[in-house]
C-alpha cells in the first residue's frame, strides 16, 4: 500500500512567501514524490529482520534511482548550487550501477 502523500498544497503555501507560487508547488512535488521509498528507508531502520536482502537491495536501488533526482530539482529550484561536498566522486571509479545497467 502507498505512503499517504502530505498535500502538496500544504508545503507550498509554507513556502510561498519565499518563492512565485509555481516554483512553490514545483517544490513541493520533488519534496513529495517519493515517499514510498522514504517509508522504506524508515522501515528497514525501525524493523530491518522484517526485509530480505533481496527486498533491502530493491528498495535500496528504487532510493538511488527516484530520490536524487527529486533532491537536486527541489534544490535547484530553492536556488541552492548542487556540489560534491563530500567528493565522493573522487572516490569511486566508474560501476555498474546496482542491479545493472
Amino acid at each position: 500500500m502507498p505512503v499517504p502523500r502530505p498535500p502538496i498544497s500544504v508545503i507550498a503555501s509554507a513556502i510561498e512567501s519565499d518563492f512565485a507560487p509555481e516554483i512553490a508547488s514545483d517544490i513541493a512535488f520533488h519534496l513529495t514524490d517519493w515517499m514510498d521509498e522514504a517509508a522504506f528507508l524508515v522501515a528497514v531502520a525501525l524493523a530491518p529482520n522484517k526485509f530480505t536482502k533481496d527486498e533491502i537491495r530493491d528498495g535500496i536501488r528504487a532510493c538511488l534511482i527516484h530520490i536524487p533526482n527529486h533532491m537536486a530539482a527541489a534544490a535547484t529550484l530553492g536556488g541552492w548550487e548542487l556540489r560534491d561536498i563530500f567528493n565522493v566522486s573522487a572516490k569511486i571509479e566508474p560501476r555498474v550501477p546496482l542491479g545493472g545497467a
